[in-house]
């Protein structure tokens, strides 16, 4: 994975931490999701769990497996059309023009 395939990762985390707060789940069931939610991303600093949520690294044990695939299921059902992908960045801008 090239270093601006992991930016683009760890910007659409962050995205997705700021507007999809609420498709987190805590006791996320790695055995029956469905891509209604999403594992929650964990790391020393916000920088750390966006960078490493979606990197190529997670597949290294069965979990990490479990959870790219999670997340990428969560993708397909979330991002499927243009209409949601403009939805979910106008509702960013909103969140950051907040702050």
């Amino acid at each position: 994975m090239s270093d601006l395939e992991k930016l683009k990762n760890a910007l659409l985390t962050f995205a997705l931490i700021k507007v999809k707060r609420n498709d987190f789940d805590d006791s996320f069931d790695y055995d029956s999701f469905v891509g209604d939610k999403l594992p929650t991303p964990s790391g020393m600093s916000t920088s750390n769990a966006c960078f490493r949520y979606m990197s190529e690294n997670v597949s290294e044990s069965k979990r990490g497996e479990k959870r790219k695939i999670a997340i990428e299921k969560y993708l397909d059902k979330n991002f499927d059309s243009t209409e949601k992908v403009l939805v979910f960045f106008t509702d960013f801008l909103e969140e950051i023009c907040k702050e």
